[in-house]
C-alpha cells in the first residue's frame, strides 16, 4: 500500500475500474467522473493498438530479413531458419506470422513492388505525357535497382510471382 492507502501496483484495482464481460452488456449509468469511464474505454483499444503495432513491426522485420537472405543465398538457398536468424526471432515467431517460406516471400515481393510503384508514381505525378511517364518511370526503376542491388537481386529472383493483378 502507498501512503494514501491505495495499492502501488498499476493494475491492482483494475477490476474495480472495468467491469467484467457480463456487465458490459448492461447499459451503464452516465459517468459522473470522466476518468473512470475513460479508463475502461481506452484500455482495450490501447492494448489492441499496441499489439497491432508490435505485430506489424515483427512482420516488417521478417520481410526485411527475407529480402536480405534471398539476396544473399538465392531463392533455392533460403530457409526459414535463415530468415528467423536474420530477423533475430525464433522459428515459432516466424510461424506466428507466416505459414510457409513461400508465403513470406510472396508478401515480401508484394511489399517491395508496392513501395517501388508508390515511389515511381509519386515522382511521375506531375508528368502528363504518357511516353515521358514510361521513359522516366523506367529510368527511375533502373536507378533504384542500381542504388539498391540487394533489392534488385531479390526482385530478379522472385520475378513477377505474387504481384497482384493491376499492380504493374
Amino acid at each position: 500500500l502507498r501512503d494514501d492507502g491505495r495499492h502501488h501496483r498499476r493494475h491492482a484495482d483494475h477490476s474495480a475500474l472495468c467491469p467484467g464481460a457480463l456487465l458490459r452488456s448492461v447499459p451503464a449509468a452516465p459517468a459522473r467522473a470522466g476518468k473512470r469511464s475513460r479508463a475502461c474505454a481506452m484500455r482495450p483499444d490501447h492494448r489492441s493498438a499496441v499489439a497491432g503495432q508490435r505485430r506489424e513491426k515483427m512482420r516488417a522485420r521478417l520481410i526485411e530479413a527475407a529480402l536480405l537472405v534471398v539476396a544473399a543465398k538465392g531463392l533455392d538457398g533460403a530457409m526459414i531458419d535463415d530468415v528467423a536468424a536474420a530477423a533475430g526471432v525464433s522459428r515459432g515467431s516466424f510461424y506466428n506470422h507466416f505459414f510457409t517460406l513461400q508465403e513470406l516471400l510472396l508478401a515480401a515481393n508484394r511489399e517491395l513492388a508496392q513501395e517501388l510503384m508508390g515511389f515511381v508514381l509519386a515522382e511521375l505525378a506531375a508528368t502528363d505525357d504518357p511516353v515521358e511517364k514510361v521513359a522516366h518511370g523506367l529510368s527511375l526503376f533502373l536507378a533504384l535497382a542500381g542504388a539498391h542491388p540487394l533489392l534488385a537481386r531479390f526482385a530478379a529472383g522472385m520475378g513477377l510471382a505474387g504481384l497482384a493483378q493491376g499492380s504493374v
